[in-house]
Formats: C-alpha cells, sequence, structure tokens
C-alpha cells in the first residue's frame, strides 16, 4: 500500500512539474504553409489584389473563405473588412507581418 501511494504521489509531482513548465514557457509561432502565409503576407500589406491573386493557395479554411471574398468589382468595404478578419486569422494561427 505504501508503495503504491508513493508512486501516485511522484507521478503527480511530475505532472504537476511538467503542466507548469508547459505554461510557463513561451510557444514559439508555428511556421504557416507557403500558401497560408501568402495570403496573410498580402492581408497584412492591405493589398487586396495580391489577397485576389493568392486566394486559391490558403490551406486554411478560414482563410479560404476569406480571401474568396475579395473578387473584381467587390466593394472597397468589402474587401476591407476581408482583409481584417485574414488579419485576424492569421495572428490566430501564429503569424507574424514582417513589417
Amino acid at each position: 500500500m505504501r508503495l503504491t501511494l508513493h508512486r501516485s504521489f511522484v507521478a503527480l509531482t511530475a505532472l504537476g512539474a511538467f503542466s507548469l513548465t508547459t505554461a510557463c514557457t513561451k510557444d514559439e509561432p508555428r511556421p504557416l504553409p507557403a500558401g497560408d502565409q501568402s495570403v496573410c503576407n498580402a492581408a497584412h500589406a492591405n493589398n487586396a489584389r495580391t489577397v485576389y491573386n493568392v486566394r486559391h493557395q490558403p490551406t486554411d479554411a478560414e482563410l479560404k473563405k476569406q480571401a474568396n471574398r475579395i473578387y473584381p468589382g467587390s466593394s472597397d468595404t468589402n474587401d476591407t473588412d476581408a482583409i481584417k478578419q485574414i488579419k485576424t486569422r492569421c495572428k490566430n494561427l501564429g503569424y507574424e507581418s514582417r513589417a
């Protein structure tokens, strides 16, 4: 009985230390796939035409959905909102602007 209690204590201590370590370390941004990176770069440059040109490249469904909102003849308001949404999604994916 005492050995089982000791093992449980050691296991809980190790788990607690692991959880604390992972919670306190700064996560490095993960690299985005090239297509996602292209759309994020275009959006952060506020370039609707470039977003339109690379709209089929993203692997992320939300990035692709927002990029497809931009097309020849779409309104400036629509384009601005789509770019804003793309920027937010890029940030959530770990994108960091080079600018």
